[in-house]
């Protein structure tokens, strides 16, 4: 189980929104102040996240709660989002060449290279909705938290 801190900023029927502070490793990497990648992370990177998750602990507006989601479905969706598209690719090179043969022209290779990949992000809309509907899927609210280490800007903001 991939566990994270949040603060509930809403609550909707079954769901609650909740707010986690973004970190990136590279903070902890050797090479942290040289690298350009951490940098970008430090310009580019929103300092706070938002997302609905499930709520089966009824936790209210304002409570610090765990977050988690299941290790395998985070690598299967990780392998539906970037293993599906490269082979919708890999397939649509070989019908091009299945088609063509030693006709295969690099303009058309593009062509069904580029329409190989809207078709696989496609299929990954589609499965990725059918599978957001499964629970196993689905980021929860693990347990309230006692603990003060979370401050939501959006709670402690005043209007």
């Amino acid at each position: 189980m991939i566990v994270e801190n949040a603060q509930v900023i809403a609550v909707d029927g079954s769901h609650a929104i909740v707010q986690t502070q973004r970190s990136s490793v590279c903070g902890s990497c050797a090479v942290n102040n040289g690298c350009g990648t951490a940098i970008l992370n430090r310009v580019l990177l929103r300092k706070y996240c938002t997302l609905k998750v499930m709520n089966p602990v009824s936790a209210n507006i304002g409570d610090r709660v765990q977050i988690g989601i299941a290790e395998s479905s985070l690598v299967k969706s990780a392998l539906l989002l970037y293993v599906l598209p490269l082979l919708s690719v890999l397939l649509a090179i070989l019908l091009a060449t299945i088609i063509f043969g030693s006709e295969l022209t690099d303009l058309t290779a593009i062509v069904f290279s580029v329409s190989g990949f809207i078709v696989g992000l496609s299929f990954v809309s589609v499965v990725s909705k059918r599978l957001g509907k499964k629970p196993e899927f689905q980021t929860r609210i693990l347990s309230v938290d006692s603990s003060d280490n979370l401050v939501s800007p959006v709670l402690s903001r005043s209007n």
